[in-house]
């Protein structure tokens, strides 16, 4: 068995841990098989049959104590029952998240029952704590035997630095990291120390009261039945401000995140003085808990709660007329009651180290009566609150209302709340030892961590002692889930079989949570709607992509796939349950930042109408269907089938908005960049094309060719390859040449042989739908015909292991029963062999584009694949970006070495000022800008004609220039240019690149801007007061190509070579 002190796995027979001596025998017995188990065992490691706990086993004398006894009746010491089993729910209802606390405490929260245990973590349990009765047990947090939790009243065993380096390196910035991999002294370990409570506190404040008290291990599920009151709020008015405010810039994203954090404080502090938790805030809208067991700790929560919502109508007042822009506005909030049982839940994936994941978790509450807060919510005026028949009852005579529909009431006043215990506080981590702290430090972040974006979490690692994640105005695709069928199976089995609940819940969250993981997206909250629960995700925050709109897409159909695979029914002895699914994506620019007090509670948040049209187009799908808007279906359409729904009229637009529904991929991957209306006249690339044009003949002329166009983002280098496939139509014998387009995407590159299946499934010409029996039926079809049968049997299983096909019989045996290395070689003969033979029956062209997103395994596959030019009429044009530290910078060196005779290089260098101007004027003849204007977009575009196409698009969007209907095919401005903003597809690929730099570095790149496009080094130093820093963050910038020396010669100048940064 596992020792649970140490986790050394020791002999079943053993009594005594072999490592650290500990007795083992307070453990349990499986009583199928008699193996003896640990404690927190749910299910028996040997047979698999579930623990049935009779007693409660003492770990520390070994004492049988009564089911469910979290304290021993012998010794006194916990009993070891954090993790509950299976069938019995853990104890999530712990009452109010304190108010502001001092750094490195956690606080108790106010209002707490006799009958709940103190158990949240830095909370001393009181004297005699009475026992929970035998069915709701709660967990203990504080007991250093379950895996995962930490003592929160004493200090765990020192661990040796060296098990805890690999936590340490994402908890601690380089300068704190490093010395622990020498031999640290004190001062080291105390500053590691003093890191980590001050990023504990932080962290804390990130995270509702349940997670921070009672914290799940990653991948660990667990929940069950509790009854509280609910309170929802909308705040009204945010949208618009947020709108105005959006003009402002840096400016209008600084006073925006001001209104918010005053508000958010505002708001939350009533909630806390009142007894409630904080679960969730989310852009303009916050959901409340009022934990209650008994009947009378129900009435009195609805008491407390109605109010919390009038006190909450009150301090709104401040907020009734806010200057923005030249304008005024106000705030208003309404607010919905709701009361009964809910289910709530620890859900999430677990860590997975080998490929660097740490594992997501959420902690969720669902069920009719968390909807039905919503509901409520729906039947007030902004200013108002309304309340369900379920609180009236509660309430009875004490209040006073006016009813507003059957089943809801308008809550007019209400009697005040006295003897709210007012929170107790204890340091975190407890005194004691340096090491033992920090031991303390790094288990109490490993359970919460998971719970925050890893993106989050990295940002607040930098100075979390003073943490300031900038506000800012930022591209973002945003997705509404929404999921139907959990609250009937809560209704019918909550009691009964919550285990069940669980297991759904869990393994609906995980399959959609991997899915945006794999995409590189953020699943900001998963919460409740008045149909279901809904999960949010963002595309672009916390950390942006520049194709964010196509991954937001390729992430809904893998979900909607999920679903249909495996959540479609689900069979029960009540009968069977049906789960459905709908989603809405659009894109926008929306203010993401902090709202709320860095030591009270504060959540990284997105606002705006972008938003809230991604939650409309949800409400209008069908089940099963996903809508995206129009600024998305312009960003995606490359890459996805889409089709025209018509216009619907949504709530809170006054025109109707144009929807568009997502059908499937495309076969192949279409114009993904520049102007919507077609290509755009090709300008300064002649003796480009006649290169291209060059290559194509000599590969009609039966030699191979291998080509590759370099070139920066936007500077053409996909146009100049459409521009030579338009040339090869109107040749002779150009319809003899087989085209096949590959795109490698920014989030493939971890897939292996995500590019290479792409050009193979193009090779077989299916379409993108096809089956995997037809794509398996065809491959072997066009192998035989090309091969022949023996070598086919040889090649096809690799091939076809490859695509990801499903083998079986005896290729299912040759493929999986090789040696790693030699199935990659045998996959590589096959390849050489299937396309070599193609080629030899019809001259091939494969077209790779973005090659250095291409994933590891395909640029090896493609490297081994060169050889084929030789002696095969096969050509490879390769399209990427000049990274030298990327694999395709390897293939290009292989090329360029190894074949000569067949390589040819095409580097594309930026547009003149004439050549700019000369384009311009060819997309918008007759517009007459003047010369100061042309010389500005020339600055800011930089002669990339991508940059300059989108200059153009903003233009015609914004209506400065319009056609010329007194003359057809001709422009005009209608008004004067005063500043050239920068589209959403260009903010995408700049932030992208910041995203990546930590947060003081970002801040450090503000300040330069600040200065201006050159500025002096001597000049930052004295802004960013950080000269020790300055030069790491420097690095930063100039290794992201934000920044670069002005003059070689002289080292204190530096400048922007994008001035759109």
């Amino acid at each position: 068995m596992q020792c649970p002190y140490c986790a050394t796995m020791n002999p079943a027979q053993a009594r005594f841990c072999l490592a650290c001596g500990h007795r083992l025998a307070g453990g349990l017995i499986c009583s199928s098989c008699y193996t003896m188990l640990p404690a927190y065992a749910r299910f028996c490691f040997h047979c698999g049959a579930m623990v049935v706990l009779s007693s409660t086993t003492c770990l520390q004398c070994g004492a049988n104590n009564a089911p469910g006894q979290v304290y021993c009746g012998t010794c006194g010491q916990p009993t070891g029952q954090s993790i509950a089993p299976a069938l019995v729910p853990i104890q999530v209802q712990q009452p109010v998240q304190p108010q502001a606390a001092p750094p490195h405490v956690a606080s108790q929260p106010a209002g707490q029952s006799a009958a709940q245990p103190a158990l949240q973590a830095g909370v001393q349990p009181p004297p005699q704590q009475p026992a929970p009765a035998p069915d709701t047990p709660s967990p203990d947090v504080s007991d250093p035997s379950t895996p995962g939790s930490v003592s929160v009243d004493r200090l765990p065993a020192p661990r040796p630095v060296a098990d805890m380096l690999p936590a340490l390196k994402r908890y601690l910035p380089q300068t704190l990291y490093e010395p622990l991999e020498r031999r640290p002294n004190e001062r080291h370990l105390n500053q590691v120390r003093d890191h980590l409570a001050a990023l504990l506190q932080t962290t804390k404040t990130y995270l509702p009261w349940p997670v921070v008290v009672s914290p799940q291990p990653a991948g660990v599920p667990a929940g069950g039945m509790y009854r509280g009151v609910f309170l929802f709020g909308d705040v009204s008015g945010f949208t618009p401000l947020s709108e105005r405010l959006k003009r402002l810039g840096q400016a209008g994203a600084e006073r925006i995140a001001e209104i918010i954090n005053t508000l958010f404080t505002d708001l939350v502090k009533v909630l806390f003085d009142y007894g409630g938790v904080l679960l969730k805030f989310g852009g303009d809208a916050m959901l409340g808990l009022f934990p209650a067991e008994t009947d009378k700790e129900m009435a009195d929560a609805a008491m407390r709660a109605a109010q919390a919502t009038l006190a909450i109508q009150v301090a709104m007042e401040k907020f009734s007329a806010i200057e923005a822009a030249g304008e005024t506005r106000s705030l208003k909030i309404k607010v919905g009651l709701s009361a009964g049982r809910y289910f709530a839940a620890h859900i999430g994936t677990p860590p997975r180290p080998d490929v660097g994941e740490n594992g997501t978790m959420a902690f969720v509450t669902t069920g009719h009566t968390v909807n039905r807060a919503e509901v409520a919510q729906n039947h007030a005026n902004a200013g108002e609150v309304a309340i369900g028949q379920e609180v009236l009852d509660l309430l009875g005579d004490r209040v006073k209302t006016a009813p507003v529909e059957e089943g809801f009431f308008r809550l007019l006043e209400a009697p005040a709340v006295e003897g709210v215990v007012k929170p107790n506080v204890l340091e975190e981590p407890p005194a004691g030892e340096l090491m033992a702290q920090i031991t303390y430090l790094v288990g109490r972040m490993d359970l919460l961590a998971p719970y925050l974006p890893d993106e989050l979490v990295s940002r607040i690692v930098t100075n979390p002692g003073n943490p300031r994640i900038s506000p800012d105005h930022r591209p973002v695709t945003v997705m509404f889930a929404n999921y139907v069928g959990i609250s009937d199976l809560i209704d019918a089995l909550g009691d009964t079989r919550p285990e069940l609940i669980i297991q759904q819940l869990n393994n609906y969250f995980v399959h959609m949570a991997e899915v945006v993981e794999h995409y590189e997206g953020t699943v900001a909250r998963m919460d409740q709607y008045a149909v279901g629960d809904r999960l949010v995700i963002f595309f672009g925050a916390p950390r942006a992509h520049e194709d964010d709109p196509v991954r937001a897409v390729y992430t809904a159909l893998e979900m909607q796939e999920a679903v249909r695979k495996h959540f479609s029914a689900l069979q029960t002895s009540e009968g069977i349950f049906r789960f459905r699914q709908r989603i809405g994506i659009n894109t926008g620019t929306l203010f993401a930042g902090n709202a709320g007090a860095p030591d009270l509670r504060q959540e990284y948040t997105l606002m705006g109408d972008d938003i809230n049209m991604a939650a409309r187009l949800m409400s209008k799908a069908g089940w099963q269907e996903i809508f995206a808007s129009k600024k998305t279906q312009e960003r995606v359409a490359a890459f996805f089938e889409l089709k025209d729904r018509g216009e619907f009229k949504l709530k809170g637009k006054e025109i109707p908005v144009q929807i568009f529904e997502v059908s499937g991929r495309r076969n192949e991957v279409g114009k993904t960049r520049g102007l919507t209306s077609g290509d755009s006249p090709l300008i300064g690339r002649d003796e480009n094309l006649n290169t291209l044009q060059h290559c194509a003949q000599g590969l009609m002329a039966g030699r191979g060719q291998i080509v590759t166009l370099m070139g920066d983002s936007g500077l053409g280098k996909s146009r100049l390859l459409r521009e030579m496939q338009a040339w090869l139509h109107t040749q002779e014998g150009a319809d003899k040449v087989h085209w096949v387009s590959g795109v490698a995407l920014s989030f493939s590159e971890q897939v292996s042989y995500w590019l290479a299946a792409q050009v193979l499934r193009g090779m077989l010409d299916l379409k993108a739908d096809a089956t995997e029996d037809d794509l398996l039926y065809t491959l072997w079809e066009q192998g035989e015909t090309l091969l022949g049968k023996d070598t086919a049997r040889e090649a096809i299983p690799f091939l076809a292991h490859l695509l990801n096909l499903e083998l079986e019989g005896e290729w299912a045996t040759w493929v999986k029963d090789l040696d790693p290395k030699v199935r990659q070689k045998q996959t590589f003969w096959a390849a050489r062999e299937f396309f070599a033979a193609s080629a030899r029956q019809r001259p091939t062209i494969l077209a790779l584009d973005d090659l250095h997103f291409a994933d590891e395994a395909s640029l090896a596959m493609l490297e081994d694949l060169l050889e084929t030019s030789i002696n095969a009429p096969l050509m490879f044009c390769m399209l990427f970006r000049p990274r030298r530290e990327k694999g395709c910078w390897r293939v290009r060196d292989k090329a360029a070495g190894a074949y000569p005779h067949r390589y040819t290089e095409i580097e594309l260098n930026p547009l003149t000022k004439e050549q700019s101007n000369e384009l311009l004027a060819k997309l918008l003849p007759g517009a007459g800008f003047a010369a100061s204007f042309l010389q500005e977009i020339y600055d800011k575009s930089a002669g990339n004609p991508f940059y300059l196409e989108e200059v153009v698009r903003s233009l015609l969007e914004s209506g400065v220039v319009v056609a010329d209907e007194a003359e057809a095919g001709k422009w005009k401005l209608t008004a004067g240019v005063e500043q050239i903003s920068v589209p959403d597809s260009l903010q995408s690929a700049i932030i992208a690149r910041i995203d990546r730099l930590t947060e003081d570095a970002r801040q450090a790149l503000q300040l330069a801007a600040v200065i201006g496009r050159r500025f002096q080094l001597d000049i930052l130093r004295g802004l960013v007061k950080a000269e020790s820093e300055l030069g790491r963050w420097l690095a930063q910038l100039e290794r992201s190509d934000l920044v670069r020396p002005a003059v070689q010669s002289l080292e204190d100048l530096y400048m922007f070579p994008d001035a759109l940064v």
